[in-house]
């Protein structure tokens, strides 16, 4: 359902956020940051994902 949601608003910031959130939740991390990534290049305002690429980066850094 996202990525049909992706394919059908591929402007749409607020499209990416939710999958990014969906990816998070089955902790696909990679994906999740790609795609909350996307959000915030398409919406520079967006603050959920700025929050969440920091909390992706916290969790790849106490992997390592």
């Amino acid at each position: 359902m996202f990525a049909l949601n992706v394919y059908e608003f591929p402007k749409s910031g607020n499209v990416y956020d939710s999958r990014g959130e969906a990816y998070f939740n089955k902790k696909e991390y990679a994906l999740s940051k790609s795609d909350y990534q996307k959000s915030l290049e398409l919406d520079p305002t967006n603050n959920n994902a700025k929050e969440m690429i920091l909390k992706i980066n916290q969790i790849f850094s106490a992997k390592n």
